[in-house]
């Protein structure tokens, strides 16, 4: 068994999530979303990226969601993250730099 107390980044990847149940809850979080429950979209998401801390689809939506939430420090980590797993996704790229953009108007 694991110790109690161990945080759930010491545990196996596959213990919390398969494959089906990655699909789920990715699901459920773009449900959420859709429905503009955008903080409840995170806290489903938010266990998914430990479990999947290099998937980029995973974290370009935290950064979608963080934004919208008005989180932008979060939402320019999330997206920096995404791009160096996946550095040639341009959707990615592109609202990076409108962020960017937009926190140099605010200045």
């Amino acid at each position: 068994g694991v110790p109690e107390g161990t945080p759930p980044s010491d545990l196996p990847k596959k213990t919390k999530y398969d494959d089906r149940s990655y699909l789920l809850t990715t699901a459920k979080v773009k449900e959420l979303y859709r429905k503009q429950d955008y903080e409840l979209s995170l806290v489903h998401l938010e266990p998914l990226i430990e479990a999947y801390p290099t998937d980029a689809k995973l974290l370009s939506l935290r950064g979608t969601i963080s934004s919208k939430l008005g989180f932008d420090d979060l939402a320019e980590k999330s997206w920096k993250e995404a791009l160096l797993q996946d550095p040639h996704n341009q959707a990615i790229r592109a609202a990076l730099q409108n962020l960017q953009k937009r926190r140099y108007v605010k200045q």
